[in-house]
């Protein structure tokens, strides 16, 4: 089973829609055991009704990522007193789970100009946190696309720390795996983020790492 809950009262600009068709983020369990990116969870759709949600996952290694709709963030996710911010989720044979909790909050955003050389370009555009920044790697990492004008928008970042970059690729990277980012780190644009706050930067793309 999955619950929702939701840190203050975010206007969360439903609008005419019913709390329970107000889809909030959406939460993918990935069984790892298997090897990255195999979902077997299927999508848990989360909405502002906040009603538990039954789902029912195999018996193995899990790790959860979050994309979310709005501009909010996965503070946490929780499954009894275990933090999945600490370590992945293990199902074991027979043992069903405590109540998976996510809680979402407020988020920051970022907006600003991708430039190559000086001009402004279309590009695609990263956030990846950093160390110290909680609940930023729940999110699940997909570039926004900048305009031909170069301007882009990032929503729904944690508060904290967090690089931004651009690449003319759209790239595949483990953001839990160090030497996977470090080149992207190195080339990126840093922002410290409040909750509720939008910076306004400038990121030069960044070519690709050499081979």
């Amino acid at each position: 089973m999955v619950q929702m809950n939701i840190d203050g009262t975010p206007d969360l600009q439903c609008g005419s829609f019913e709390a329970r068709y107000c889809y909030l983020a959406t939460l993918y369990l990935v069984l790892i055991d298997l090897g990255p990116s195999i979902e077997v969870a299927g999508d848990i759709q989360l909405t502002a009704s906040t009603e538990p949600i039954a789902t029912t996952l195999l018996p193995g290694t899990y790790e959860a990522v979050v994309a979310v709709e709005r501009n909010l963030y996965v503070k946490s996710i929780r499954t009894g007193a275990f933090d999945l911010a600490k370590g992945s989720l293990v199902i074991h044979q027979g043992q069903p789970p405590a109540p998976i909790e996510v809680e979402l909050a407020p988020a920051a955003g970022v907006d600003g100009v991708v430039r190559r050389k000086g001009k402004r370009v279309a590009s695609y555009v990263y956030a990846l946190a950093e160390e110290d920044t909680a609940g930023g790697n729940f999110r699940l990492f997909a570039p926004v696309e900048s305009k031909p004008d170069g301007t882009f928008e990032l929503a729904g970042l944690a508060p904290g720390s967090w690089t931004i970059f651009a690449s003319d690729a759209d790239l595949g990277l483990d953001v839990r795996d160090p030497s996977d980012t470090a080149y992207w780190r190195s080339h990126g644009t840093k922002v410290q983020l409040r909750a509720g706050s939008k910076a306004h930067i400038v990121v030069h793309e960044a070519p690709g790492p050499p081979r």
